[in-house]
Protein backbone atom coordinates (compact mmCIF):
# COMPACT_ATOMS: atom_id res chain seq x y z
CA UNK A 1 0.00 0.00 0.00
CA UNK A 2 1.28 3.36 -0.68
CA UNK A 3 0.48 6.58 1.48
CA UNK A 4 0.20 10.35 -0.46
CA UNK A 5 0.14 13.14 2.10
CA UNK A 6 -0.92 16.74 0.43
CA UNK A 7 -0.90 19.93 2.46
CA UNK A 8 -3.53 22.59 1.45
CA UNK A 9 -3.91 26.07 2.21
CA UNK A 10 -7.12 27.55 1.93
CA UNK A 11 -6.26 30.83 3.79
CA UNK A 12 -8.04 31.27 6.78
CA UNK A 13 -8.11 27.64 6.56
CA UNK A 14 -5.83 24.60 5.75
CA UNK A 15 -6.62 21.08 5.17
CA UNK A 16 -4.37 18.22 5.37
CA UNK A 17 -4.68 14.62 3.97
CA UNK A 18 -3.34 11.51 3.50
CA UNK A 19 -4.34 9.04 0.99
CA UNK A 20 -4.39 5.25 1.30
CA UNK A 21 -4.67 2.91 -1.37
CA UNK A 22 -5.35 -0.43 -1.36
CA UNK A 23 -3.92 -3.62 -2.84
CA UNK A 24 -7.08 -3.71 -5.37
CA UNK A 25 -6.25 0.19 -6.29
CA UNK A 26 -9.10 1.80 -4.02
CA UNK A 27 -8.68 4.81 -1.62
CA UNK A 28 -8.96 5.68 1.84
CA UNK A 29 -9.08 8.88 2.28
CA UNK A 30 -8.37 10.53 5.35
CA UNK A 31 -8.88 14.52 6.05
CA UNK A 32 -8.12 16.92 8.78
CA UNK A 33 -9.44 20.55 8.82
CA UNK A 34 -8.17 23.47 11.17
CA UNK A 35 -8.60 26.89 10.93
CA UNK A 36 -11.73 29.07 10.29
CA UNK A 37 -14.58 28.34 7.49
CA UNK A 38 -16.83 31.97 7.80
CA UNK A 39 -18.72 31.98 5.18
CA UNK A 40 -18.25 28.41 3.72
CA UNK A 41 -21.98 28.09 3.49
CA UNK A 42 -22.27 31.04 1.14
CA UNK A 43 -20.17 30.22 -1.09
CA UNK A 44 -17.27 32.75 -0.60
CA UNK A 45 -14.56 29.86 -0.18
CA UNK A 46 -14.83 28.66 -3.66
CA UNK A 47 -11.85 26.66 -4.05
CA UNK A 48 -12.58 25.25 -0.93
CA UNK A 49 -15.97 23.84 -1.85
CA UNK A 50 -14.73 22.72 -5.15
CA UNK A 51 -12.43 20.75 -3.27
CA UNK A 52 -14.78 18.94 -0.95
CA UNK A 53 -17.30 18.66 -3.31
CA UNK A 54 -15.14 17.78 -5.95
CA UNK A 55 -11.48 16.57 -6.08
CA UNK A 56 -11.69 14.47 -2.61
CA UNK A 57 -14.33 12.10 -3.17
CA UNK A 58 -13.91 11.31 -6.77
CA UNK A 59 -11.57 8.39 -5.71
CA UNK A 60 -12.40 7.62 -2.32
CA UNK A 61 -14.46 4.38 -1.01
CA UNK A 62 -13.93 5.81 2.18
CA UNK A 63 -13.27 9.71 3.87
CA UNK A 64 -12.70 10.08 7.34
CA UNK A 65 -12.96 13.91 8.48
CA UNK A 66 -11.47 15.61 11.48
CA UNK A 67 -12.75 19.07 12.36
CA UNK A 68 -10.83 21.20 14.68
CA UNK A 69 -12.01 23.33 17.33
CA UNK A 70 -10.97 26.11 15.88
CA UNK A 71 -13.54 25.03 13.30
CA UNK A 72 -17.19 26.98 13.52
CA UNK A 73 -18.19 23.44 13.96
CA UNK A 74 -22.29 24.34 14.23
CA UNK A 75 -22.08 26.37 11.14
CA UNK A 76 -19.63 24.16 8.77
CA UNK A 77 -20.38 20.60 9.58
CA UNK A 78 -23.66 19.73 9.02
CA UNK A 79 -24.04 20.63 5.68
CA UNK A 80 -20.29 19.98 4.76
CA UNK A 81 -20.99 16.23 6.12
CA UNK A 82 -23.96 15.62 4.53
CA UNK A 83 -22.63 17.05 1.03
CA UNK A 84 -19.80 14.59 1.50
CA UNK A 85 -21.38 11.96 2.47
CA UNK A 86 -23.68 12.25 -0.88
CA UNK A 87 -21.14 12.32 -2.81
CA UNK A 88 -19.24 9.15 -1.30
CA UNK A 89 -21.97 7.29 -0.53
CA UNK A 90 -23.31 7.42 -4.41
CA UNK A 91 -19.55 5.55 -4.78
CA UNK A 92 -20.37 2.82 -2.47
CA UNK A 93 -18.25 4.44 0.50
CA UNK A 94 -19.30 6.91 3.88
CA UNK A 95 -18.08 9.41 5.57
CA UNK A 96 -17.16 9.08 9.94
CA UNK A 97 -15.42 11.72 12.05
CA UNK A 98 -12.71 9.90 13.87
CA UNK A 99 -9.57 10.75 16.26
CA UNK A 100 -6.61 11.50 13.83
CA UNK A 101 -4.54 9.13 12.86
CA UNK A 102 -0.69 9.05 13.82
CA UNK A 103 -0.25 9.85 10.34
CA UNK A 104 -2.14 13.02 10.45
CA UNK A 105 -1.18 14.13 13.87
CA UNK A 106 2.30 14.23 12.34
CA UNK A 107 1.31 16.38 9.59
CA UNK A 108 -0.69 18.66 11.74
CA UNK A 109 2.38 18.89 13.46
CA UNK A 110 4.18 20.23 10.63
CA UNK A 111 1.58 22.59 10.13
CA UNK A 112 2.34 24.02 13.31
CA UNK A 113 -1.04 23.53 14.44
CA UNK A 114 -2.43 21.36 17.68
CA UNK A 115 -5.31 19.43 17.28
CA UNK A 116 -8.20 18.44 18.94
CA UNK A 117 -11.56 17.13 17.89
CA UNK A 118 -14.47 18.53 19.17
CA UNK A 119 -16.94 17.38 21.67
CA UNK A 120 -19.71 16.85 18.65
CA UNK A 121 -17.28 14.92 16.29
CA UNK A 122 -16.62 12.55 20.02
CA UNK A 123 -20.66 11.55 19.71
CA UNK A 124 -20.14 9.71 16.27
CA UNK A 125 -16.70 8.31 17.01
CA UNK A 126 -18.53 4.51 17.76
CA UNK A 127 -19.10 4.89 13.65
CA UNK A 128 -15.34 5.20 12.91
CA UNK A 129 -15.13 1.42 11.82
CA UNK A 130 -18.60 1.95 9.63
CA UNK A 131 -18.74 -1.91 10.01
CA UNK A 132 -21.88 -3.42 11.53
CA UNK A 133 -20.95 -4.95 14.71
CA UNK A 134 -24.59 -7.24 15.21
CA UNK A 135 -24.60 -10.08 12.94
CA UNK A 136 -27.70 -9.81 11.85
CA UNK A 137 -26.92 -6.47 10.21
CA UNK A 138 -23.61 -7.26 9.59
CA UNK A 139 -24.37 -10.30 7.22
CA UNK A 140 -26.93 -7.49 5.43
CA UNK A 141 -23.98 -5.14 5.32
CA UNK A 142 -21.62 -7.41 4.09
CA UNK A 143 -23.80 -9.29 1.28
CA UNK A 144 -23.99 -5.21 -0.03
CA UNK A 145 -20.59 -4.46 0.18
CA UNK A 146 -19.64 -8.04 -1.49
CA UNK A 147 -21.95 -7.46 -4.51
CA UNK A 148 -21.08 -4.60 -5.27
CA UNK A 149 -17.51 -5.45 -5.14
CA UNK A 150 -18.03 -8.29 -7.78
CA UNK A 151 -20.20 -5.33 -10.00
CA UNK A 152 -16.85 -3.93 -11.02
CA UNK A 153 -14.34 -6.18 -10.07
CA UNK A 154 -11.34 -7.17 -12.50
CA UNK A 155 -9.79 -10.59 -12.09
CA UNK A 156 -6.63 -11.64 -12.48
CA UNK A 157 -5.77 -13.71 -15.35
CA UNK A 158 -5.74 -17.06 -14.41
CA UNK A 159 -3.61 -18.86 -17.10
CA UNK A 160 -0.25 -16.24 -15.48
CA UNK A 161 2.09 -18.61 -14.16
CA UNK A 162 3.14 -16.25 -11.51
CA UNK A 163 0.07 -16.44 -9.50
CA UNK A 164 -2.14 -18.79 -7.71
CA UNK A 165 -4.97 -19.49 -5.91
CA UNK A 166 -8.77 -19.26 -6.76
CA UNK A 167 -10.21 -15.60 -7.60
CA UNK A 168 -13.87 -14.49 -8.25
CA UNK A 169 -15.85 -13.84 -11.00
CA UNK A 170 -17.29 -9.83 -11.93
CA UNK A 171 -20.89 -9.90 -11.05
CA UNK A 172 -21.38 -12.70 -8.73
CA UNK A 173 -24.27 -12.39 -6.32
CA UNK A 174 -25.19 -14.24 -3.26
CA UNK A 175 -28.01 -16.61 -3.67
CA UNK A 176 -31.16 -16.64 -1.29
CA UNK A 177 -30.58 -18.40 2.04
CA UNK A 178 -31.43 -21.36 3.30
CA UNK A 179 -35.12 -21.90 5.79
CA UNK A 180 -34.99 -23.41 8.88
CA UNK A 181 -36.25 -26.36 7.44
CA UNK A 182 -33.47 -27.02 5.21
CA UNK A 183 -30.64 -25.97 7.42
CA UNK A 184 -32.38 -28.94 9.55
CA UNK A 185 -32.76 -31.43 6.37
CA UNK A 186 -28.32 -29.90 5.83
CA UNK A 187 -27.94 -31.12 9.41
CA UNK A 188 -28.94 -34.15 9.27
CA UNK A 189 -27.83 -35.28 5.99
CA UNK A 190 -24.44 -34.07 7.20
CA UNK A 191 -24.52 -34.89 10.77
CA UNK A 192 -23.43 -31.65 11.62
CA UNK A 193 -24.94 -29.03 14.13
CA UNK A 194 -24.23 -25.89 12.88
CA UNK A 195 -23.98 -22.99 16.05
CA UNK A 196 -25.93 -19.92 15.97
CA UNK A 197 -24.19 -17.27 14.13
CA UNK A 198 -23.49 -19.61 11.57
CA UNK A 199 -26.82 -20.86 10.86
CA UNK A 200 -27.51 -16.97 10.84
CA UNK A 201 -25.10 -16.77 8.22
CA UNK A 202 -26.98 -19.81 6.20
CA UNK A 203 -30.06 -18.12 6.19
CA UNK A 204 -29.11 -14.79 5.25
CA UNK A 205 -26.23 -16.01 2.91
CA UNK A 206 -25.61 -19.42 2.40
CA UNK A 207 -23.47 -19.20 -0.83
CA UNK A 208 -23.03 -17.57 -4.18
CA UNK A 209 -24.34 -17.80 -7.58
CA UNK A 210 -20.88 -18.63 -9.70
CA UNK A 211 -17.70 -20.54 -8.37
CA UNK A 212 -14.29 -19.02 -8.09
CA UNK A 213 -11.72 -19.55 -11.14
CA UNK A 214 -8.22 -20.56 -10.70
CA UNK A 215 -5.30 -21.61 -12.83
CA UNK A 216 -3.86 -25.52 -12.93
CA UNK A 217 -1.02 -27.25 -14.59
CA UNK A 218 -2.50 -30.63 -16.67
CA UNK A 219 0.86 -31.45 -17.02
CA UNK A 220 2.63 -29.04 -18.74
CA UNK A 221 0.02 -26.91 -19.74
CA UNK A 222 -1.40 -24.67 -17.94
CA UNK A 223 -5.40 -24.47 -17.60
CA UNK A 224 -8.36 -22.76 -16.31
CA UNK A 225 -10.65 -24.49 -13.82
CA UNK A 226 -12.93 -23.74 -11.14
CA UNK A 227 -13.71 -24.89 -7.54
CA UNK A 228 -16.55 -23.86 -4.99
CA UNK A 229 -16.21 -20.60 -3.23
CA UNK A 230 -18.92 -20.68 0.13
CA UNK A 231 -19.76 -24.42 0.08
CA UNK A 232 -23.20 -24.88 -0.98
CA UNK A 233 -24.58 -27.47 1.62
CA UNK A 234 -27.44 -28.62 -0.86
CA UNK A 235 -25.43 -28.74 -4.28
CA UNK A 236 -21.91 -29.32 -3.52
CA UNK A 237 -21.99 -32.82 -2.65
CA UNK A 238 -18.68 -34.14 -3.57
CA UNK A 239 -16.99 -31.30 -2.61
CA UNK A 240 -17.97 -30.88 1.24
CA UNK A 241 -17.07 -34.75 1.07
CA UNK A 242 -13.84 -34.11 0.23
CA UNK A 243 -13.81 -31.06 2.54
CA UNK A 244 -15.04 -33.11 5.45
CA UNK A 245 -12.00 -35.76 4.78
CA UNK A 246 -9.22 -33.33 4.60
CA UNK A 247 -8.13 -31.89 7.74
CA UNK A 248 -7.85 -35.45 9.25
CA UNK A 249 -5.78 -36.63 5.94
CA UNK A 250 -3.59 -33.99 6.60
CA UNK A 251 -2.49 -34.86 10.25
CA UNK A 252 -2.07 -38.69 8.50
CA UNK A 253 -0.22 -37.48 5.50
CA UNK A 254 2.37 -35.79 8.64
CA UNK A 255 2.60 -38.88 10.48
CA UNK A 256 3.38 -40.78 7.30
CA UNK A 257 6.36 -38.24 6.99
CA UNK A 258 7.62 -38.20 10.63
CA UNK A 259 5.42 -36.24 12.49
CA UNK A 260 4.82 -37.93 15.83
CA UNK A 261 3.61 -35.08 18.84
CA UNK A 262 5.29 -35.86 22.40
CA UNK A 263 1.86 -35.39 24.15
CA UNK A 264 1.33 -38.84 22.38
CA UNK A 265 3.79 -40.90 24.15
CA UNK A 266 6.73 -43.09 22.61
CA UNK A 267 5.85 -43.59 18.65
CA UNK A 268 4.86 -47.52 17.70
CA UNK A 269 7.40 -49.27 15.37
CA UNK A 270 5.28 -49.59 12.66
CA UNK A 271 3.75 -46.83 10.52
CA UNK A 272 0.36 -48.94 10.29
CA UNK A 273 0.22 -48.64 14.08
CA UNK A 274 0.90 -44.53 14.51
CA UNK A 275 -1.67 -44.08 12.42
CA UNK A 276 -4.22 -46.52 14.17
CA UNK A 277 -3.57 -44.27 17.07
CA UNK A 278 -3.70 -40.65 15.26
CA UNK A 279 -7.27 -42.04 14.29
CA UNK A 280 -8.08 -42.95 17.90
CA UNK A 281 -7.28 -39.35 19.43
CA UNK A 282 -8.70 -38.39 16.10
CA UNK A 283 -11.88 -39.55 17.17
CA UNK A 284 -12.49 -37.22 20.16
CA UNK A 285 -11.67 -33.87 17.47
CA UNK A 286 -14.06 -30.88 17.61
CA UNK A 287 -16.16 -31.02 14.67
CA UNK A 288 -15.12 -28.87 11.84
CA UNK A 289 -17.40 -27.18 9.77
CA UNK A 290 -16.44 -26.54 6.09
CA UNK A 291 -16.81 -22.36 5.19
CA UNK A 292 -14.98 -22.09 2.36
CA UNK A 293 -11.45 -23.34 0.65
CA UNK A 294 -9.85 -24.99 3.63
CA UNK A 295 -11.15 -22.82 6.59
CA UNK A 296 -13.18 -24.37 9.05
CA UNK A 297 -15.29 -23.18 11.72
CA UNK A 298 -15.26 -24.95 14.71
CA UNK A 299 -18.06 -26.58 15.37
CA UNK A 300 -18.23 -26.93 19.29
CA UNK A 301 -19.95 -25.81 21.56
CA UNK A 302 -22.88 -25.34 19.83
CA UNK A 303 -23.08 -22.03 20.27
CA UNK A 304 -22.10 -18.19 18.49
CA UNK A 305 -18.19 -17.22 18.47
CA UNK A 306 -16.13 -20.49 17.69
CA UNK A 307 -12.61 -19.50 15.78
CA UNK A 308 -12.31 -20.19 12.31
CA UNK A 309 -9.31 -22.31 11.33
CA UNK A 310 -7.01 -22.53 8.22
CA UNK A 311 -5.71 -25.86 7.34
CA UNK A 312 -2.56 -27.18 5.63
CA UNK A 313 -1.84 -30.47 6.85
CA UNK A 314 -1.10 -29.79 10.13
CA UNK A 315 -0.18 -26.11 9.81
CA UNK A 316 -3.29 -24.73 11.31
CA UNK A 317 -3.83 -21.20 12.05
CA UNK A 318 -6.61 -18.87 13.24
CA UNK A 319 -8.17 -17.19 10.15
CA UNK A 320 -10.36 -15.33 12.44
CA UNK A 321 -11.63 -15.29 16.00
CA UNK A 322 -15.44 -15.41 15.11
CA UNK A 323 -17.36 -16.18 11.91
CA UNK A 324 -17.69 -12.44 11.35
CA UNK A 325 -13.98 -10.99 11.79
CA UNK A 326 -13.32 -14.10 9.51
CA UNK A 327 -15.52 -13.04 6.75
CA UNK A 328 -14.02 -9.47 7.34
CA UNK A 329 -10.53 -10.90 6.65
CA UNK A 330 -11.49 -13.65 4.28
CA UNK A 331 -12.84 -10.34 1.87
CA UNK A 332 -10.78 -8.33 2.78
CA UNK A 333 -8.54 -7.35 -0.87
CA UNK A 334 -12.35 -7.53 -2.36
CA UNK A 335 -13.36 -5.24 0.09
CA UNK A 336 -10.37 -2.94 0.22
CA UNK A 337 -10.20 -3.10 3.75
CA UNK A 338 -7.34 -3.82 5.95
CA UNK A 339 -7.07 -7.44 7.06
CA UNK A 340 -7.66 -7.74 11.19
CA UNK A 341 -5.08 -8.82 12.74
CA UNK A 342 -6.57 -10.46 15.78
CA UNK A 343 -5.76 -14.10 15.32
CA UNK A 344 -4.41 -15.27 18.93
CA UNK A 345 -4.07 -18.95 19.02
CA UNK A 346 -4.21 -19.22 22.19
CA UNK A 347 -8.65 -19.82 22.73
CA UNK A 348 -8.24 -22.47 19.49
CA UNK A 349 -5.00 -24.55 21.30
CA UNK A 350 -8.48 -25.52 23.74
CA UNK A 351 -10.08 -26.90 20.43
CA UNK A 352 -10.23 -30.69 21.41
CA UNK A 353 -7.39 -32.29 18.74
CA UNK A 354 -7.03 -29.66 16.36
CA UNK A 355 -5.96 -27.11 19.07
CA UNK A 356 -2.67 -28.89 19.73
CA UNK A 357 -1.23 -28.01 16.02
CA UNK A 358 -2.67 -24.48 16.29
CA UNK A 359 0.62 -22.37 15.98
Amino acid sequence: MADMVRFLDFGAAKVTETITRTPRGRAVIEVAIVGTFDGFEKGSSGDLQYYFTNALATSAERVVVLLARTTHYTELAPSLIERLRTIVRARGGDVVLAEPSPRVAAALRLLGESFTVSEEAALVQLDRVNVPVPLDEFLDWFREATERAWTSYSPRDPLDPRLFGPDWQPGTRWKNGLSEDEIGAVEERWRVRFPPDYRLFLRKLHTVDRPEKLGAFQGSERVVTTRPSFFDWQSDLEPLTNAFAVPLEGVLFDIENGLWPESWGPAPASLGERLSLARGFAAEAAPLIPVIGHRYLVGTPVEAGNPVLSFHQTDIIVYGRDLRTFLLTELSDLLGAEKIEDHSPAPARQVPFWGQFVE
